[in-house]
């Protein structure tokens, strides 16, 4: 059709055709030209092409199945960013702030800390849970995968060269926080000001200085001047008391 358009536009020039034979080649052409955009439009429809780059999840159609128009074929998702939805107590809301670090914990990698930012804190509380809705932006290094359960922890505030005792130190017999350490053979009993709480480990602002020996085992029968001794567990030095009669 454009071979036979250009000779009639030459043979137009030259007065060899008529208006009447060269304006049917121009719309055999064009005809010809939209029904080929549209047989290229209908060639692309057999090939089905994601939105994004991810990872096929599910599939729910077969081989040389009919797809019609608006069929489910696949679930896709795109890792990066791997989100982490959270449900943050209303009360610690003052606590949040974007950008905020966050670390999770997950049982198929113990020991393991993956890094995470606050991306978005939704403006309103779910006022039947009393909770906001938070969400995490991890940083899954390449192990990670949606659907896994995680442990969260958010770092609402940052402490460094503080003193950290073992919270099992801890005298549960006493009303007030209380721990004995180890001075010249016998127990003393200090009262001390805890500050943050972590896990195994808790601040103390006063009552112990560095380097002090803090029992940790048997303290809850101690009072104070309670003679101890200090015995060698895997090369550390552990106070235990009450002191007993050693075999030689």
């Amino acid at each position: 059709a454009e071979q036979a358009y250009e000779r009639a536009k030459t043979l137009r020039e030259s007065q060899l055709v008529s208006s009447e034979e060269f304006e049917q080649a121009q719309t055999r052409v064009e005809t010809a030209r939209a029904q080929y955009e549209s047989d290229r439009i209908q060639l692309s429809y057999t090939e089905i092409r994601a939105p994004f780059a991810g990872l096929i999840i599910s599939r729910y159609i077969d081989l040389a199945e009919q797809a019609n128009p608006g069929t489910q074929l696949f679930r896709i998702s795109d890792f990066k960013p791997l989100l982490c939805p959270i449900q943050v107590p209303e009360r610690d809301l003052p606590k949040l702030r974007l950008g905020q670090r966050a670390y999770l914990t997950f049982e198929a990698w113990p020991g393991e800390r993956f890094t995470a930012d606050v991306l978005r804190i939704r403006p309103v509380v779910d006022a039947e849970t009393g909770t906001v809705r938070v969400t995490l932006d991890v940083d899954a290094m390449g192990r990670l995968r949606p659907g896994m359960f995680a442990r969260v922890y958010v770092e609402t505030e940052k402490r460094e060269n503080t003193l950290v005792i073992p919270k099992a130190a801890l005298s549960l017999e006493s009303i007030g926080d209380t721990v004995y350490v180890a001075s010249e053979g016998a127990a003393s009993r200090r009262s001390v000001t805890l500050g943050c709480r972590e896990g195994a480990s808790v601040e103390v602002l006063a009552g112990v200085e560095e380097g002090e020996q803090v029992i940790v085992v048997g303290q809850d029968g101690l009072s104070e001047g309670t003679p101890i001794n200090v015995l060698s567990v895997d090369g550390a030095q552990v106070a235990h008391g009450p002191a007993t009669p050693q075999p030689a």
